[in-house]
């Protein structure tokens, strides 16, 4: 009886039921189990085509689909690079997974995000040489190379 009647008079503890009482009536959100988990997968490098017109395209497979890179030296002053990119199917189809954001990233702290057109295709401009992580987010997965050389050959 004690502590009843001390919570009814202190101000303190009636301030602290209060809280309570709105947690109680909270509802906890949970996350549903329906909701797409994006499962992070590493894109490893292929052969090299037999064909390089401009550039160098590079090739590298993740579950259930291929990313293909084309990497451009541009002219102007220092060198820098131009990477254009694409996601397709195992078999050369379009990818049937539509491409939210790319990223590269040569630091923890540096990124530096594409620019993605309607088709998926994305590009990043304007890198200098070194070596980067290029990250593909699409509604289900991260596909990620790892390390990607730009110029230093």
């Amino acid at each position: 009886m004690i502590v009843h009647r001390h919570v009814e008079d202190c101000r303190f503890c009636q301030e602290e039921l209060a809280l309570l009482r709105v947690m109680d009536e909270t509802p906890l959100i949970e996350p549903s189990p329906f909701e797409p988990v994006r499962q992070v997968v590493e894109a490893i490098l292929q052969p090299a085509l037999a064909l390089q017109l401009r550039g160098q395209t590079l090739i590298y497979a993740a579950l259930e689909v291929l990313l293909t890179l084309t990497v451009r030296r541009t002219k102007q002053g220092v060198p820098q690079w131009t990477v254009i990119g694409e996601l397709k199917m195992p078999d050369g189809a379009p990818s049937d997974q539509p491409v939210e954001q790319v990223v590269a990233s040569i630091t923890n702290e540096q990124t530096i995000p594409a620019d993605i057109d309607e088709d998926g295709v994305f590009v990043i401009r304007d890198l200098p040489p070194g070596t980067y992580r290029l990250t593909v987010y699409t509604p289900d997965k991260e596909i990620v190379i790892r390390s990607l050389q730009l110029g230093n050959d």
